[in-house]
């Protein structure tokens, strides 16, 4: 006969193993939730490439493998394994001891919520989407923009970028307060209507946004008011 208290200790002990196992099985109700904070480099929609690729059917395929982009690491395009729970949560807690040479740098140090956001990325690969939140990815098509944010033309004197706007506006921007970008997806600007986004107040105080680096060349003139004329 098992001693009373080795009985009750083997049972704490199952206890505590079912809890875990029904922990590593994770909530998709709560991954979709943790899931938001993925948003700004990840979309849901298929063949929607942002800093990283789109996730839309990722579970359970090739690592490194998705179609249409191309911003791979050459360790991670050149990886042999499929995205099974154990490998996304070996990614998810330290892509860089996975796959040394990986480019993602964030980590989701909770194992629990590590579960939870495979046990989302399952249930959508399997359909079962009742009662899931599917974030969807907030782009702004800046084809859209009024004419305070479309850009006339851009003037560089010394170390000042004149920005004329649509409306007749022109600012005077530091060079390291402007930041180029280019955008030839679905949601850019306009092929020679490049778009001008007010930043945050850490160094880049504004974006300009082409349809196409030629563009760029193209539209910023480098030369200086006329003395006694209005810049």
């Amino acid at each position: 006969m098992i001693p009373v208290r080795l009985a009750a200790a083997l049972l704490l002990l199952a206890s505590a193993a079912k809890a875990e196992g029904a922990k590593t099985e994770g909530d998709p109700v709560a991954g979709a939730i943790a899931f938001r904070a993925c948003l700004s480099c990840h979309a849901l929609e298929p063949g929607r490439h942002m800093t990283g690729p789109s996730l839309s059917g990722i579970y359970g395929s090739p690592a490194g493998k998705v179609a249409g982009f191309d911003r791979y690491s050459e360790a991670l395009a050149a990886s042999r394994f499929n995205w099974t729970p154990q490998r996304l949560d070996a990614w998810l807690a330290n892509p860089s001891a996975l796959v040394p040479g990986s480019r993602m740098t964030y980590l989701v140090a909770d194992a629990t919520v590590r579960a939870d956001l495979i046990a989302y990325l399952k249930a959508l690969h399997d359909g079962r989407t009742d009662g899931l939140a599917i974030p969807q990815t907030t782009v702004l098509d800046l084809k859209t923009l009024g004419r305070a944010s479309r850009v006339e033309a851009v003037r560089l004197c010394r170390d000042t970028f004149r920005v004329t706007l649509k409306n007749g506006v022109t600012l005077p921007l530091w060079e390291r307060n402007l930041r180029l970008r280019v955008d030839s997806s679905a949601d850019g600007p306009a092929p020679g209507e490049p778009a001008l986004l007010p930043g945050g107040m850490q160094g880049d105080r504004y974006t300009l946004i082409f349809h196409h680096p030629a563009e760029i060349g193209a539209l910023i003139k480098s030369e200086c008011p006329s003395p006694g004329a209005t810049p």
